[in-house]
């Protein structure tokens, strides 16, 4: 057997046994949940604590998926904030002090000195990771959990999954150009029809508005939720607004 012909040979089952093994180091990738629906209806309680304000409200939340996420708050029966979340910008209705808002999601971004977009928004109501796709680089094992760590332009995504079920129990994000983070505690999985969705969670805010340093934590409990084919409506009238700020 000629030279050429063995190092042909050889290049052949080196190239083969790479493939095998990677298929095999894929294969035993966890795989994380991804939420398939057209539309999402929840009745949920929260607990909103900041430096400015501390309080518990209703909140009725609807989603088109992949579209629109629509907001209702109220306290004492009494709605108070009416919340659109577009791909493009993000509109308020403030029926207690009678104003109308409008951000840009680049000067909502500004304010809270962290990247903000839709797909954020929904992955984070529906504990979903940011960035579906990984490889197993990025893949490693701390505190029997799966960490997968992933960068998006400036952000740094740490996903940490369960190690049997590969459910999102902790996503930790921050932004390395002002050091902000935002922190999410996934806990209490349940079947709803054939989705697995987390009944409650933590979100956690931590960023600097105009030098000084704020948090932010919101406690979310589902008390109902229904995942449908059937579209909702996301009323959200603007007519009766008496000021309006755009940012």
């Amino acid at each position: 057997m000629s030279k050429l012909l063995k190092h042909i040979l050889g290049v052949v089952v080196v190239f083969l046994l790479t493939s095998a093994l990677a298929n095999a180091q894929q294969s035993l990738l966890p795989k994380p949940k991804e939420t398939h629906f057209a539309y999402l209806d929840s009745k949920l309680k929260i607990q909103y604590t900041s430096e400015e304000d501390n309080f518990q409200a209703k909140v009725v939340l609807r989603m088109r998926k992949d579209s629109l996420i629509w907001v209702s708050i109220s306290k004492t029966g009494i709605e108070g904030l009416r919340i659109l979340v577009r791909k493009d910008s993000i509109f308020m209705i403030d029926r207690l002090n009678k104003e109308y808002k409008s951000y840009s999601y680049a000067a909502l971004s500004k304010q809270l000195n962290f990247d903000l977009n839709y797909h954020l928004i929904e992955c984070v109501l529906l504990g979903n990771m940011p960035l579906p796709q990984f490889d197993s680089v990025q893949l490693s094992q701390e505190n029997n959990r799966w960490l997968i760590k992933q960068k998006e332009k400036n952000i740094q995504i740490h996903n940490y999954l369960g190690l049997q079920n590969a459910l999102l129990e902790q996503l930790i994000l921050r932004d390395e150009k002002s050091n902000s983070s935002l922190q999410l505690d996934y806990g209490d999985y349940n079947y709803y029809g054939e989705i697995l969705f987390p009944h409650n969670y933590q979100i956690n805010l931590q960023y600097q508005q105009e030098g000084i340093n704020r948090a932010t934590k919101v406690h979310i409990n589902h008390v109902k939720m229904l995942f449908t084919n059937e579209a909702l409506k996301f009323p959200f009238n603007m007519a009766d607004k008496s000021s309006q700020e755009n940012e």
